[in-house]
């Protein structure tokens, strides 16, 4: 299981500095399903989306664009099923679930990220099996491409124990990332966007 902020991480670098940029294939047709292992979902609707490489249980899509105050901002979407390798958490209970979504959260590089401030909803139910949202602000410190800047991301997520396989979770989160200073450019427009991605997910058979 991925951890999250290095997840985003690797999409901000990837988007702010076009690395790789022969990698990326635009998005263009966002009814489109596409198939992953552990789920299936349509891509985030609206213009210069692209889809980043990434594996077989994984979707990455982003977008980056300047700000009103000539801050770069990276908008990611992110949705990832997997197992967790270096910790055990009984998903099976509400309790386990809960703990599961906070280490997620909460466990990161502490060299690298601060978190800021961090939410919870109740636990509850979808496509029969039980999910937890969150969200979270972050502060970045000591990236090498941003030496001596701190960057701050705010991610929105949801987290649930795969219905079919229950030592499995699908993670689904967009962001935010900014150099600390710089005005947000999320609107209700690319909310709308991505939330045409999140809630088209639904979950598959794990192979």
């Amino acid at each position: 299981m991925f951890k999250i902020p290095s997840i985003l991480a690797l999409l901000a670098t990837a988007l702010l500095f076009g690395c790789a940029t022969h990698n990326f294939q635009l998005v263009t047709d966002s009814t489109k399903i596409m198939e992953k292992n552990g789920f299936s979902l349509l891509p985030p609707d609206g213009n210069n989306w692209v889809i980043l490489p990434s594996d077989p249980y994984m979707a990455i899509f982003g977008k980056g664009f300047m700000g009103s105050n000539e801050g770069m901002s990276t908008i990611g979407v992110v949705v990832s099923a997997g197992r967790f390798k270096d910790r055990q958490f009984d998903l099976k209970s509400q309790e386990g679930l809960k703990e599961a979504a906070e280490y997620i959260v909460k466990e990161s590089d502490p060299n690298r990220f601060k978190i800021l401030t961090s939410t919870f909803s109740p636990i509850y139910q979808k496509q029969a099996t039980d999910c937890i949202n969150f969200e979270y602000s972050a502060e970045e410190h000591n990236n090498p491409r941003f030496k001596g800047k701190i960057l701050i991301t705010d991610y929105s997520g949801s987290f649930c124990r795969h219905p079919n396989s229950q030592e499995y979770s699908v993670t689904a989160v967009f962001s935010e990332r900014r150099l600390l200073g710089s005005d947000s450019v999320m609107d209700e427009q690319l909310r709308k966007e991505m939330k045409h991605c999140l809630e088209s997910v639904r979950f598959t058979p794990v192979k």
